[in-house]
C-alpha cells in the first residue's frame, strides 16, 4: 500500500517536472507558414517574400537581447509567415539571405552576411511588409489594393507599419530607396 502511494507521488512530481520544463523552454513565440491567418491569435507581424526566388529570414529584437524572434526561415517565392504576441514597441532587425547566397544548402546561408538588413521601429503598430522583386521591404498594400484594409491573410491594417519606420541597413545588398 505505502509502495502504491509513493509511486503516485512519484508520478504526480515528475509531471509537475513536465510540465514546468515544457513552459520554461516554451521561449518560441507562435508562428505559421500559411496563406490564412488563423482567427483568435495576436498575429503582429507578417512577412511576405515577393522576391522571384527563396529567401531566408532571421528576425530579432534590435536592443541585443540573445532570444530571436524566429529561427531562420526558408521562405519560398509567394509565402507567407506570421507570428504572435511579437513586442511591436521594441525595434526589430529582419535579417534577409536570397538563394543566389546559399544556393541548393539553405545551412550555408548564415555562415554568409545577409543581402539585406533592416531595422523596424513599429511604435506599437503591427508590421506586415512584403519584401518585393527589387531587395524592398515595404508595408502590405493588401487585398484590391489596399481598399479593403485588410491583408491578402486576412488581417486588419489599421495600425500597420509605415514605409517611413522601415530602415535598410548597409549590407551587402544595401541601396538607397526611395
Amino acid at each position: 500500500m505505502k509502495l502504491r502511494i509513493y509511486l503516485k507521488k512519484l508520478l504526480l512530481i515528475i509531471g509537475i517536472m513536465y510540465v514546468g520544463l515544457s513552459f520554461a523552454s516554451a521561449d518560441v513565440l507562435p508562428m505559421q507558414k500559411t496563406t490564412k491567418a488563423t482567427p483568435g491569435e495576436n498575429w503582429n507581424v507578417e512577412f511576405k517574400n515577393k522576391y522571384n526566388e527563396n529567401i531566408i529570414i532571421g528576425i530579432k529584437y534590435a536592443d541585443g537581447d540573445k532570444k530571436q524572434i524566429n529561427k531562420a526561415q526558408l521562405l519560398h517565392d509567394g509565402e507567407v509567415i506570421r507570428f504572435a504576441a511579437v513586442n511591436t514597441y521594441r525595434k526589430i532587425i529582419i535579417s534577409i539571405w536570397t538563394q543566389g547566397q546559399f544556393g541548393e544548402n539553405p545551412e550555408n546561408a548564415q555562415q554568409k552576411k545577409p543581402k539585406f538588413t533592416y531595422t523596424i521601429d513599429a511604435g506599437g503598430n503591427t508590421i506586415f511588409v512584403t519584401f518585393d522583386q527589387n531587395g524592398n521591404l515595404n508595408p502590405q498594400r493588401g487585398e484590391l489594393l489596399g481598399i479593403t484594409g485588410k491583408t491578402e491573410s486576412g488581417l486588419s491594417k489599421s495600425s500597420n507599419v509605415q514605409k517611413r519606420d522601415i530602415t535598410l541597413n548597409a549590407g551587402v545588398g544595401a541601396r538607397i530607396q526611395k
